[in-house]
């Protein structure tokens, strides 16, 4: 992975209780190349990606938000995005080289984030 930043993003309506192996292995190899991950904090998928990143002891991690951090757990760094979960997530989308997005079915808010 030559990534220098990479996004980690995905739906609320994702309902596994942990992130599928081929995730965790692009994961392990970001981490392997000291790549920074930047994380929204919002339920689901998001939690699953910072739950994993702090069972590996991964510091170079920055949580995004928009109005409040809801979640951060392995106390990293936060950034403000956006006012809003639209603006949050382009200027994530924005501020990265690469992504994995954990999708579910439309997952409308990043279709629409996306398609700019």
């Amino acid at each position: 992975m030559k990534s220098k930043k990479l996004l980690l993003m995905g739906s609320s309506a994702f309902k596994a209780k942990e992130l599928p192996t081929e995730v965790k292995e692009r994961i392990d190899e970001a981490i392997a190349c000291k790549t920074t991950i930047i994380v929204g904090e919002a339920p689901r998928a998001n939690r699953l990606y910072q739950d994993y990143l702090k069972s590996k002891g991964y510091r170079n991690v920055i949580v995004g938000h928009a109005v409040r951090l809801r979640y951060n757990a392995g106390n990293w760094k936060d950034v403000q995005y956006g006012k809003d979960l639209k603006e949050r997530e382009k200027k994530m989308i924005e501020d990265c080289d690469s992504a994995i997005i954990i999708w579910v079915n439309n997952s409308g808010v990043i279709a629409e984030t996306l398609s700019y």
